[in-house]
């Protein structure tokens, strides 16, 4: 929990990965700080919260025990910090849980911010498997060509490893920002002041164990299958040429979304 006044808005940051938790961007958000009081989450069985609690602690996971963990995070806030209600902020696979949170419990919230919004993953991951598939050849990539085409193109027939072949070559290849995960990620997670060698560790192992419960739930997922009526205000902030989470679709949802703002 970092700001610089007390008095601002709470914004409550639901981390994607899945298990892959926001805190190694909190020098980058510097200036966040100013405005907001930022909070960022370990949640279960992710990093900090799997070093304390230990595996067999976390249970089994699923987006609807984050929701249910998320009110609590929430509530906690509120009495901590005296609000009345939060801001959530909900990133890539946060936005599994970030939605449903809202539309469970609205009177909690100031508004719902979504970014990296995922819509209906089995046709985010059929499109962005084929522009994957398209970009690779330009790059005189045979390897990478043999690898996506030995998963194939239906992501209902994937499991996490091949799952996890596509988003390697899906991050090696994006044209704006190509292996965003060894530029960015690993060296601000090797370099963040609040992480020790054991958190760093922990931070591999909960990705990993967070990924392999969460997967089937994940592809699975439809935001339509909730109606797209929000009692709350709604914004969504989405890259112009994100290749993971695809910007068409999410302009698609927003089209239909009915919220106050």
């Amino acid at each position: 929990i970092r700001g610089d006044d007390r008095d601002n808005p709470v914004l409550l940051i639901l981390h994607g990965g899945p298990g892959w938790p926001n805190a190694i961007f909190t020098p980058t958000l510097r200036s966040w700080e100013k405005h907001f009081t930022v909070v960022q989450w370990y949640q279960r069985g992710v990093s900090k919260t799997l070093s304390h609690n230990g595996k067999a602690a976390s249970g089994e996971l699923s987006f609807e025990r984050t929701v249910s963990d998320a009110i609590e995070v929430t509530e906690f806030l509120r009495h901590h910090l005296r609000k009345d209600k939060v801001i959530v902020l909900a990133e890539s696979m946060g936005t599994l849980a970030g939605v449903p949170l809202v539309k469970r419990r609205p009177e909690l919230f100031y508004a719902y911010v979504g970014t990296d919004q995922y819509i209906d993953m089995a046709r985010n991951e059929v499109l962005s498997y084929q522009m994957t598939l398209e970009r690779v050849p330009a790059a005189g990539n045979s390897k990478a060509v043999a690898a996506l085409e030995k998963i194939g193109a239906d992501p209902s027939r994937w499991d996490v490893r091949a799952w996890n072949v596509k988003m390697g070559w899906t991050f090696k290849t994006d044209p704006v920002t190509p292996n965003l995960d060894r530029k960015l990620l690993l060296p601000l997670t090797l370099s963040s002041p609040t992480y020790t060698l054991r958190d760093i560790y922990h931070l591999g192992v909960g990705f990993t164990f967070a990924k392999a419960q969460l997967f089937e739930q994940l592809m699975a997922y439809d935001v339509r299958q909730e109606s797209a009526r929000f009692e709350v205000p709604f914004f969504l902030f989405q890259g112009e040429s994100d290749v993971v989470t695809l910007t068409t679709l999410a302009e698609q949802y927003l089209a239909e979304v009915k919220a106050p703002t």
